[in-house]
């Protein structure tokens, strides 16, 4: 049984675990990619055992206070790209 609870990107910590689309974890959230002004959510950068890597918002399913669940299989997650520009 699952007990967690679905958040806003807004509460997400670092270091909540990022799953694949088949429940394996990709690695944890290093942070959160947002443009504040605008209230917007572009994505998360998360720490793997290859680096840090970026996952969009459009790939991400839900956000709850045990996980990131995402939309990528696993070969996909494996070929995420690492993140563009400054933190």
């Amino acid at each position: 049984m699952d007990d967690s609870t679905p958040i806003s990107y807004l509460a997400l910590q670092v270091g909540t675990p990022v799953e694949s689309s088949t429940g394996t974890t990709i690695g944890t959230v290093e942070h959160v990619l947002q443009v504040p002004e605008e209230d917007l959510f572009d994505g998360i950068v998360l720490a793997t055992d290859h680096g840090l890597r970026f996952v969009d918002r459009d790939q991400i399913v839900e956000i709850t206070t045990e996980a990131v669940r995402c939309s990528l299989s696993d070969a996909e997650a494996s070929e995420l790209p690492p993140p563009e520009g400054t933190p």
